[in-house]
């Protein structure tokens, strides 16, 4: 029932159960290490289940996803059975939410991989190209441009089906580049973010973990975007190298280059951070970037401030996890910004093993 779209400033950990927890937790960071994490804002559940209950599968938006299957590449025989599917269960389903219940309770859909992938990216159609409400496209578009005037922004998955102590979904869900105005605002690109919570990835994967798919409500965290990256890592704070000693474990890339899913097999700097004597960080490195042979990425400083920083966010989450069994980790994501350098964390989730479950 949660409206507006409150700052970080007003939302923090507890507040995951309204905007999700990528946005609880970012507002979380940003109380807690002002100067190193992003500002902005959450957009709550509320306006995802209101565009869900407010659109429907007409003959003519079916046809129109029809085609988007087939430009995609896809057999159009089955476009052609994904188009029938939509434009029958259109006529019974009162709204999208009733549409999603109806495609995943269907035998048929159910019984055939390739056709329930087809009828899947339908709906993620049909949820990206529904109007969104005109008053809420305006109080979006008008809180982007008083937060950030005419700089890009970033709209973020941001569900309660992500960042958990047993499932983490990293990946499953998607995140856009938007503006305050113009053809990419954020008004209009909001709904390529709701319509990822029904992607084949994500429905897929809900349904090897026993995720009730329609218990999952989506959210979307608001912030800068990252216009000018010197680099790009990963932190998990424990020894991952050796789990005998204390330690914190990094990837880190050169520039916007990802270190999660490389590209033309660009590798990342991989080292352990260790507190020695005094309380000086020591590096024990594993590899060096591909893109940086022999040279590291972060010089001294920003790894110490590295270390210290997560340190710091490791202390402060965990005690608030306290109730979840097996939390003993914290997995981050963190930029240097700017010809400054200016670290930023921009992810904060409990690190999940194998055997969290």
């Amino acid at each position: 029932e949660v409206a507006g779209l409150p700052g970080f400033d007003d939302l923090g950990f507890d507040h995951w159960t309204s905007v999700g927890v990528k946005a609880a937790n970012l507002a979380e960071l940003w109380h807690l290490i002002p100067g190193n994490a992003p500002s902005g804002f959450g957009i709550p559940f509320s306006y995802y289940v209101a565009h869900m209950t407010a659109s429907q599968a007409t003959p003519g938006r079916c046809h129109e996803a029809r085609v988007d299957c087939v430009d995609e590449g896809r057999d159009p025989a089955v476009c052609d059975a994904a188009e029938a599917w939509c434009k029958d269960a259109g006529v019974d389903a009162p709204d999208l939410w009733s549409y999603a219940e109806a495609l995943l309770a269907d035998p048929d859909i159910r019984g055939d991989t390739v056709l329930r992938e087809a009828a899947l990216d339908g709906l993620v159609h049909l949820i990206s190209h529904a109007p969104v409400d005109a008053a809420f496209g305006a109080a979006l578009d008008a809180r982007v441009e008083e937060i950030f005037g005419d700089a890009k922004v970033r709209l973020r998955s941001s569900t309660n089906a992500e960042d958990l102590p047993g499932f983490s979904g990293a990946g499953l869900y998607r995140s856009v580049s938007a503006w305050a105005k113009g053809a990419d605002s954020a008004s209009s690109r909001v709904r390529k973010v709701w319509a990822s919570a029904w992607s084949f990835r994500a429905v897929e994967e809900r349904a090897w973990w026993n995720i009730d798919h329609m218990a999952v409500r989506m959210g979307v965290a608001v912030n800068g975007a990252f216009v000018d990256e010197a680099a790009n890592g990963v932190v998990v704070t424990r020894n991952l190298a050796d789990p005998t000693v204390d330690g914190i474990y990094v990837n880190v890339q050169l520039g916007e280059v990802s270190v999660t899913n490389p590209t033309e097999g660009a590798l990342p700097e991989i080292f352990t951070m260790l507190q020695g004597p005094g309380g000086a960080v020591q590096v024990v490195r594993t590899a060096w970037s591909s893109l940086s042979p022999g040279a590291p990425i972060l010089d001294d400083a920003e790894i110490a401030d590295l270390y210290w920083t997560a340190r710091k966010i490791h202390q402060h989450f965990l005690p608030l996890y306290e109730s979840a069994a097996g939390v003993q980790a914290m997995d981050m994501e963190f930029k240097i910004h700017g010809p400054e350098r200016t670290m930023y964390i921009k992810q904060a989730r409990p690190y999940v093993t194998a055997g969290a479950w």
